[in-house]
């Protein structure tokens, strides 16, 4: 007993490595024709053009020699024969890197195999079906969508005419008993499960990966939820918190224009200016950068500019913006030049803030990099329905792999260490020109440098600009209420109205308001209102405001830097909504004194 077990394991084993031997030939000779080739699709397609072949051959080999005894016939033997020795093409064609050719060869091969078979054996054996394996290996071996579509149309024109000659006996099959046909007929079958088999596991390998992937995709999907929420957050927590640094930058600004205002005034100070005006430059430049920052918060976001179009006097405007920036450009031994066509419109529709804010970074930009102890130009031009703004500076050139991407986030031209940008200027300026309807495009020649932005021409009307009425300087005139939480910005607002000629009475959150206005004996003339305030905010003392009989005749301004909600105050009462940061303090009065009719 010992004995026999022994001698079945020990053929068991041998036939295992047989198989493993000859398993591994058939792989080796499969590989025939992929070296040297990258493309995993198409060493797929070789691999398995030659699999075909190596397995027809070896259905033959097994099969073949006991149906030709039993057919005992030229005319299947020697076809038989033929196509055995030819099969071994297909490799020689693989090896000479005729890919293509081989896997053609193979198929109208096989195609004449079945069609000249299926004709001398008859219908009986039912080999039309073969052909159905035909249909499935022209979407393996062929990559090209034009291949498959001959192949799957010699396919079908081989099936109609077996068909057809089968019913119309065109050919006469060789007669065989039962038992040979019955033969024949096992064989075919158990040729064509092995052949789908074969080529049926290629199908079934891309459903397993398929299947996978789609478990990955989920997978993936479930993290890549969680990491936009994660990142929302990361980029709520950034935005709060760079908003509240820039309303600290901001209050710092303020109260360093005022002093420099006031130091000024007086010649005993002078010594001090110098540091103010460094102070001023530092404030500056981080509030610019914090400003960038949030305008690619915002981009990232999707959220669309507010434009406010209204009617501006370009002169005054650009004039302003330039001479703001002069002492910045001064500082920097650089000096802007405001040009402006004497043909140009005196007053222009649009957006004075957006402009403000795209003139302010361009010319930021290019006193950056413009070269020390030359002129920026800023000229203003016009034609018939299109206005034009252009800035150019000498510097160094852009390089054109920079040219390419200027407009996009983070890129930057960092031509030493001492220039700080975040590469965010630019496409925040591209944003709220396009928000104007207008385009901007630049070009660089040499070491010339000049951004030019195109806007639609709208003319407006010197009738429709706001005219700065006379503040008169008696404080009993105007009674203003200002309310907001912050010590140093309310102080700052404080001076500044009274600099003005206004009786100011202070508040620092929405309660306080409501009982300075209960116990007075006069109201004030107008109340303006911080948005965020604790206790009540803003919003809230408004609504409330507007719903108490007497209170709610009082015109109230609403103090916000967030553009988005003006619409928000304007419907719960406020008359108008001031955006920080306020620093033309006459136009904020101009604005108080037209809602009071002050003449």
């Amino acid at each position: 007993m010992n004995t026999l077990l022994n001698l079945y394991y020990s053929l068991g084993r041998r036939l295992h490595t047989s198989f493993h031997f000859f398993s591994l030939l058939f792989s080796q000779i499969a590989q025939t024709g992929t070296a040297g080739i990258e493309d995993e699709v198409l060493i797929e397609n070789i691999r398995l053009t030659n699999s075909l072949a190596l397995l027809f051959a070896i259905i033959m080999l097994l099969g073949v020699p006991t149906i030709c005894i039993l057919v005992n016939s030229k005319l299947f033997l020697i076809p038989v024969i033929v196509e055995f020795f030819i099969n071994a093409f297909v490799l020689y064609l693989n090896y000479r890197k005729k890919h293509v050719a081989a896997s053609m060869f193979v198929f109208y091969l096989q195609s004449i195999a079945i069609t000249y078979f299926s004709l001398i054996l008859g219908e009986s054996l039912h080999m039309q079906f073969m052909v159905m394996f035909l249909i499935l290996i022209t979407c393996l071996i062929f990559s090209k969508q034009h291949h498959r579509k001959i192949a799957f149309a010699t396919t079908v024109i081989i099936l109609f005419s077996l068909q057809f000659c089968y019913f119309f006996k065109v050919v006469t099959p060789l007669k065989l008993d039962y038992d040979t046909g019955f033969t024949i007929q096992c064989f075919v079958i158990s040729g064509i499960v092995v052949i789908l088999a074969f080529v049926g596991r290629p199908y079934i390998n891309n459903n397993d990966r398929i299947y996978k992937v789609r478990l990955n995709n989920r997978t993936l999907e479930k993290d890549n939820n969680s990491l936009k929420i994660v990142n929302n957050s990361l980029k709520e927590v950034k935005s709060f918190t760079l908003h509240d640094f820039r309303n600290q930058l901001q209050k710092l600004f303020n109260a360093v224009q005022t002093i420099e205002k006031q130091t000024k005034l007086d010649p005993n100070l002078n010594a001090v200016i110098p540091q103010l005006d460094q102070m001023f430059y530092v404030l500056r430049t981080m509030r610019n950068e914090v400003n960038g920052v949030l305008d690619d918060a915002e981009i990232e976001s999707g959220k669309k500019e507010l434009v406010r179009p209204e009617a501006i006097d370009i002169r005054s405007c650009f004039s302003d913006i330039v001479n703001s920036n002069n002492a910045w450009a001064i500082r920097n031994n650089r000096f802007i030049q405001l040009d402006i066509s004497p043909s140009f419109p005196d007053v222009v529709i649009s957006d004075t803030l957006l402009l403000q804010k795209i003139t302010d970074n361009l010319l930021s930009n290019t006193i950056k990099y413009a070269t020390r102890n030359t002129v920026i130009h800023l000229t203003l031009t016009a034609d018939k329905s299109t206005w034009y703004l252009l800035v150019k500076n000498k510097g160094s050139n852009i390089p054109l792999e920079i040219q390419n991407k200027i407009f996009e986030q983070f890129i930057t031209h960092k031509i030493d260490h001492t220039v700080i940008g975040t590469g965010l200027g630019l496409a925040s300026v591209k944003r709220k020109v396009e928000a104007l309807g207008g385009i901007i495009d630049f070009e660089s020649i040499d070491d010339e440098v000049v951004l030019k932005a195109a806007f639609p021409l709208v003319i407006g009307s010197r009738d429709t600009l706001p005219v700065e009425l006379p503040i008169t300087t008696n404080q009993e005139d105007i009674t203003i209420l200002i309310a907001d939480d912050d010590k140093v910005i309310l102080t700052i607002l404080v001076r500044m109205f009274k600099d003005n000629g206004c009786h100011v009475i202070e508040a620092s959150n929405g309660d306080e308001v409501i009982s300075i206005l209960e116990k007075a004996k006069h109201l004030p003339d107008v109340i303006l209102l911080d948005n965020q305030m604790p206790q009540k905010s803003g919003l809230e003392t408004l609504q409330y405001l507007k719903t108490h009989p007497i209170f709610k005749f009082i015109p109230v301004f609403v103090i916000t830097g967030d553009i988005d909600k003006t619409g928000i105050f304007k419907e719960a009462g406020a008359v108008d909504v001031i955006i920080k940061p306020i620093e033309k303090i006459k136009a904020t009065l101009y604005m108080i004194s037209q809602h009071l009719k002050v003449v």
